[in-house]
C-alpha cells in the first residue's frame, strides 16, 4: 500500500528465540478473536495473520497514510461536477477453474444497476476499469479509453493502466463507489475498503463456484464489511441484492 510502510519501524533481525508464535487467522477469511490471547504471559509475541476488524477503527487514518505518486495522469477525478465509479477485475490467476473471475454478463449488468442506484444530481457519472487484464477491461463497454487513445467530451469509460500502487491510491482519492466483480480478490477487497466513498458493491461469493467459499476458508460475513452490498444475478437475469445470512 503507496505510504504504508513509512508508518513502521523494520528491523532486519531474526525473531526473538523466546518470543512465542501465535497464527491469528489460521483460515484466511474467518475472524479470529484476538481476545483469546490475553492470557498468554510470554514477553514476546510473533503473530501471524490478518483481519480488517482488527484495524477497522482506525479507518481514517489508515487512509491518510495512502500519498499519490502523481496526478495520475488523464483519468477523471472526482469533483464536485464529476461522479466516479470504479470497477476492479481480475482475470489472469483467477481464470482456473477455482476461483470466481471477473465476467461480462455480471459486469455490466451490475454497473447498470449502480448507475442507477447512485445517480447523481448535477454529475456527470463515469467509471474507471482497473485490475489485470486491460484488454478484457476494454472489451467492457464500447468506446472505452485506453492510453495513447483520445479523450472525447462524450468519453464515459477510462481503462487504467497504472502500476497496482497508483490504483489504490487513484481510489483513495476518486472513487465514489466501487465494484468489485472477483469477490475473494485481496486487492479488490482494499480498492473497496480505502475508496474515497467507502460504497462498495461486490458479487455476492455465495451465487459462485469460488473456491474460498466452498471450502469453508471465507465466511462472507466477517470478510465483507456489513455496508457493503452484496449483489448477484437472479434467474431472470436481473440484478438484486442479497442479504446476509
Amino acid at each position: 500500500m503507496p505510504g504504508l510502510l513509512d508508518q513502521f519501524q523494520i528491523f532486519d533481525r531474526p525473531v526473538f528465540r523466546d518470543s512465542q508464535k501465535v497464527l491469528i487467522n489460521e483460515k484466511c477469511c474467518i475472524y479470529d478473536n484476538p481476545n483469546r490471547l490475553k492470557n498468554i504471559s510470554s514477553e514476546y509475541l510473533h503473530l501471524t495473520g490478518q483481519f480488517y476488524q482488527y484495524f477497522d477503527g482506525n479507518l481514517p487514518e489508515i487512509q491518510s497514510f495512502v500519498k499519490p505518486s502523481g496526478d495520475f495522469g488523464p483519468l477523471p477525478k472526482s469533483e464536485i461536477d464529476n461522479f466516479l465509479t470504479c470497477i476492479h477485475i481480475r482475470r489472469t490467476d483467477f481464470v482456473d477453474g477455482e476461483h470466481h473471475s471477473s465476467d461480462l454478463n455480471f459486469t455490466r449488468s451490475a454497473m447498470n444497476y449502480i448507475l442507477e442506484k447512485e445517480k447523481p444530481k448535477n454529475r456527470r457519472m463515469m467509471t474507471v476499469i482497473m485490475g489485470d487484464d486491460p484488454s478484457f477491461e476494454a472489451s467492457i463497454f464500447e468506446n472505452s479509453w485506453r492510453k495513447g487513445s483520445e479523450i472525447k467530451n462524450t468519453t464515459k469509460y477510462f481503462v487504467s493502466e497504472n502500476t497496482p500502487y497508483d490504483d489504490l491510491a487513484y481510489s483513495r482519492y476518486h472513487c465514489d463507489t466501487v465494484l468489485i466483480t472477483a469477490p475473494s480478490s485481496t486487492f479488490g477487497w482494499w480498492l473497496g475498503y480505502l475508496s474515497k466513498g467507502n460504497s462498495v458493491y461486490y458479487q455476492d461469493i455465495r451465487s459462485t463456484n469460488d473456491v474460498n467459499y466452498k471450502k469453508g476458508i471465507l465466511n462472507p460475513n466477517d470478510f465483507f464489511p456489513t455496508h457493503w452490498k452484496a449483489i448477484k444475478l437472479d434467474g431472470d437475469g436481473k440484478i438484486v441484492v442479497v442479504e446476509p445470512i
